[in-house]
């Protein structure tokens, strides 16, 4: 019986000791944010990542520089290749977004004090450039506005008090 109860004690002790290292390991995990070497590496990746994703998006939603129907030989001459163009581009948009989002969000902590001020003047860089007012096209104004909240968390001004 004393054999049964110390089994039965181990068993839980381990059970236990299971369960708190994988909630260390989930609480731990920090949303697997990148760290970046300072702030300023952290704005370039976001600047970056921005370029791309207002190239991707201009090209799927505006045709630029070239229309995937000339892409492919002409309006209807290859439609499974205008069709294919089409998803890429919109996958190319949907992935730059992701990854605008990622290098905006990469960490730093904006030390000393004038790190703060930089930062600050890069947020409010952020209002004048991602200006939702300057259009009334909603596609425009989401675009717009996708871009001013990652160049907003990539400004850091949020970690300053």
């Amino acid at each position: 019986m004393a054999r049964s109860v110390r089994t039965k004690i181990v068993r839980k002790c381990l059970v236990l000791t299971l369960l708190t290292v994988g909630i260390l390991i989930v609480v731990g995990d920090n949303g697997n944010k990148a760290a970046a070497a300072t702030c300023d590496d952290a704005f370039t990746a976001y600047i970056n990542a921005d370029n791309t994703y207002y190239t991707s998006y201009n090209s799927y939603y505006f045709d630029d520089p070239t229309s995937c129907a000339t892409e492919c030989g002409g309006p209807g001459v290859n439609p499974t290749c205008e069709s294919a163009c089409e998803t890429a581009r919109y996958t190319a948009v949907g992935n730059a977004e992701i990854n605008m989002f990622e290098a905006s969000n990469e960490t730093c902590d904006p030390v000393p004090i004038d790190a703060c001020a930089e930062a600050r003047a890069l947020a409010a860089g952020c209002l004048s450039q991602f200006d939702v007012s300057s259009t009334s096209d909603p596609v425009e104004q989401d675009r717009i506005g996708a871009e001013y909240s990652a160049c907003y968390a990539a400004s850091k001004v949020d970690s300053c008090q």
